[in-house]
């Protein structure tokens, strides 16, 4: 009988040996279910962050791209009015009575005089970096009003008269 009681000991140590490993087994996968879930957790809450940090960023990025635009733009600016500080108007303009000495009609010689006198006007200003004219809105660019047109007797003349003012107009346009 003791041969038997020690067998049922041994079956029962076997048997507790074996429950113990399926306990352990057990507490193993709830273990990894809990660390899984765990890492999913810490993973989404690191994905989470990472997009947060990189919104932060572009922000930041677009921010500094923006200042050192407009300090481009200033720095431009600013070069061109100090080339600008010694520019002078070189075409010379002409009253309306030395055009008319000089053999133009009346109203060309008030053509001439008045248009070389806008545009000497509003290429200076543009030379020191004012916008000749109000401006209204979203307006680009410099209105130019040549209310005065005149179909000349002789256009190759008043042409020629006020390329040197056109040229000086396009140079400051070209920098402006």
């Amino acid at each position: 009988m003791e041969e038997k009681l020690a067998a049922v000991e041994s079956r029962c140590e076997t048997l507790e040996a074996k429950c113990s490993s399926v306990e352990n087994m057990s507490t193993s996968r709830s273990t990894k279910e809990h660390i899984d879930r765990k890492f999913d957790s810490l993973y989404l809450h690191l994905d989470q962050k990472c997009s947060s940090l990189e919104n932060r960023l572009e922000t930041k990025v677009d921010t500094v791209h923006e200042k050192v635009e407009r300090s481009l733009k200033f720095h431009e600016y600013n070069e061109m009015l100090i080339k600008n500080q010694s520019w002078e108007y070189s075409a010379d303009v002409d009253t309306t009575d030395e055009l008319i000495d000089s053999g133009y009609t009346y109203d060309e010689a008030e053509f001439i005089a008045e248009n070389a006198q806008d545009l000497k006007s509003i290429t200076t200003k543009m030379r020191r970096g004012e916008f000749p004219y109000e401006r209204y809105g979203n307006e680009k660019g410099v209105h130019i009003d040549m209310d005065n047109v005149v179909v000349p007797q002789d256009g190759d003349a008043v042409n020629n008269m006020m390329l040197p003012h056109w040229k000086e107009f396009a140079a400051a346009l070209k920098q402006f």
